[in-house]
């Protein structure tokens, strides 16, 4: 036996060894003949029970690896949830069901691939790699209509190398819990397909671009799977066997200290059960109010309120010891993203250092309309907190946005900070801008807003008392929830046009502290939730219990509501 070198496209690092075992995939045969009018309705129910029947399987496929796949990875069947959900695509299939009398599967066949056929002459490479994930759902359904299986998975054991000439995501999943040693593909496991993303994330090591006819003869045959290298060898000599062993426990045994730290990690972490994640963060006004807080249980700063270092200090902060504050904050979070909003004094806000120097036609003003008056103390606080973007991943949000104007006015300072601080050779990274939406001209001019920042923060405080009156300094609970289904239909708006701009939303204010109306923000599709430290805990442990699904129906309902008592009736059976 002659050791032979089968050489492919690495996708998922590792080694693995084991015996070659070619999976086969059965094809699709597609009924193209046409049905009898009389028959669209038996083909309908069998299209929708094989739907419903994809569902439930993705659902299960999720489930499996919700300990095993970060939440990102594991979000991947989403994608599937979404199409098999979406009206527009099921109804097209029955049309041609009811219209043109095919069959459920022809109808299927024909739909999904006339959108692959689409996506094969696109230019994006990342979207071609979504033919796959087509394909996958296509042939799920199909196989659900004739009611059976066209791999033979069961007749895969632990420690085998599979080759599959065609590999989709899901199918990619269900060798995985086989517990096999790596995978071969001829197609589908491109490096930014869902598949390898998977098996990525499993750490199983994976190669693409591997032809049937190079691996054929090796059925049932020992092999190493080297995907560090690319490569299968096959009848390795007895010295590079035993390299590859060595190779293999050590791998194997840094993968389990990962998981094992990523298990750790999920336990802290606001994951509900059904695998979804919403980050929950701090809002801080210095250093100290982390000292007592692991911030390996924070997923990052949701808020730095800098008008505290004003507010104490007896004289103006300069741009020296702005940075040494912003700087010891972005260290200690080890590179989880901060983000620090810039100066938000004015009004019930006051520091006399900066008072003295303005007039009282300017009392008026707050957040980012008073900085851009204060124009030389706004440049001093963004070139320090710039120059702490070398230390981590660093955000700015701008607060009491009103208006567009506003944000403009704030990037061009911006980049001129930025080159300046480029030409004093300082070290610097891509810092996002966000604007704090709490005003409802903030609300009302949000689509402008949008298309000018990279994230939202919705300051909930000051918008509950603009919008129903709600003295900022009086947050009872049962105050907030006599208001709660106007108040979070303003926000629902807010959050569905920062999404159709796919834009980050962060929650920020007492109310996410609030168990029952954290449950609720996250239905509605809140990114985040930001918070005094001492409650994150609280707030974590109430969104592992639900589902997020079951905090969509629960938001939905509250909106619906049309008084104080049906809302209350709601939440307190949650």
């Amino acid at each position: 036996m002659t050791r032979t070198e089968v050489i492919g496209t690495s996708v998922s690092n590792g080694i693995g060894l084991g015996k070659i075992h070619i999976l086969k995939q059965k094809t699709l045969d597609i009924n193209k003949e046409k049905i009898d009018q009389d028959d669209t309705l038996e083909e309908i129910e069998k299209l929708e029970t094989a739907i419903n029947n994809a569902k439930i399987e993705i659902y299960d496929l999720k489930d499996s690896f919700r300990d095993s796949l970060s939440e990102h990875d594991n979000n991947i069947f989403e994608v599937y949830k979404m199409i098999l959900k979406d009206k527009s695509f099921i109804r097209e299939m029955k049309d041609l069901i009811e219209l043109q009398l095919y069959h459920a599967d022809y109808a299927v066949d024909y739909c999904i691939s006339n959108y692959i056929n689409a996506l094969l002459i696109s230019n994006n490479e990342y979207m071609k790699q979504r033919i796959h994930d087509l394909r996958d759902i296509k042939q799920r359904i199909i196989r659900n209509i004739h009611g059976e299986d066209s791999e033979e998975i069961d007749k895969i054991v632990r420690k085998q190398i599979i080759f599959v000439q065609q590999l989709t995501p899901s199918l990619a999943a269900r060798i995985a819990k086989k517990k096999v040693m790596g995978v071969i593909a001829q197609e589908g496991a491109a490096y930014l397909s869902h598949a390898a993303i998977i098996l990525r994330g499993l750490g199983i090591p994976a190669l693409n671009n591997i032809k049937v006819e190079n691996v054929n003869s090796f059925n049932e045959e020992f092999a190493v799977i080297d995907g560090d290298k690319g490569k299968i060898i096959v009848y390795p000599d007895k010295l590079e066997l035993e390299k590859y062993r060595a190779y293999y426990k050590a791998g194997l045994k840094n993968y389990r200290l990962i998981f094992k730290e990523f298990l750790r990690r999920r336990k802290r972490c606001a994951v509900t059960t059904d695998g979804y994640k919403i980050d929950v963060t701090a809002n801080i006004g210095n250093l100290q109010e982390l000292d007592k807080f692991n911030d390996n249980d924070l997923d990052g700063i949701g808020l730095v309120r800098t008008e505290l270092l004003f507010i104490k200090s007896n004289k103006m902060p300069d741009e020296k010891e702005q940075y040494n504050a912003y700087a010891k904050i972005v260290k200690k979070m080890n590179k989880k993203f901060v983000v620090i909003r810039t100066l938000d004094i004015g009004q019930d806000k006051a520091f006399n250092d900066i008072n003295t120097k303005t007039n009282s036609s300017l009392e008026v003003l707050r957040g980012i309309s008073f900085s851009l008056v204060q124009k030389d103390v706004f440049i001093e606080q963004i070139r320090a907190i710039m120059s702490t973007s070398e230390l981590g991943d660093v955000r700015i949000s701008f607060p009491m946005v009103n208006t567009v104007n506003e944000i403009l006015k704030a990037k061009n300072i911006v980049r001129e900070v930025y080159r300046d601080l480029v030409r004093e050779n300082k070290p610097l990274r891509h810092v996002k801008l966000g604007a704090t939406i709490e005003t409802k001209e903030g609300v009302k001019n949000i689509r402008d807003i949008l298309e000018h920042v990279d994230f939202i923060s919705i300051g909930t405080n000051d918008m509950l008392e603009q919008f129903m009156g709600i003295d900022r300094r009086d947050f009872k609970s049962e105050r907030i929830k006599s208001v709660l289904p106007e108040f979070l239909a303003i926000i629902t708006n807010v959050i569905t046009e920062a999404k159709r701009r796919n834009r980050r939303v962060s929650i920020c204010g007492e109310i996410a502290s609030d168990p029952l109306i954290a449950i609720l923000l996250m239905g509605i599709g809140a990114d985040e939730l930001s918070m005094m430290p001492a409650k994150i805990d609280k707030i974590c442990h109430i969104i592992r219990r639900v589902s997020l699904e079951e905090a969509r129906k629960l938001a939905y309902t509250v909106l619906e509501c049309d008084n104080i008592d049906a809302a209350e009736h709601i939440l307190n059976r949650v």
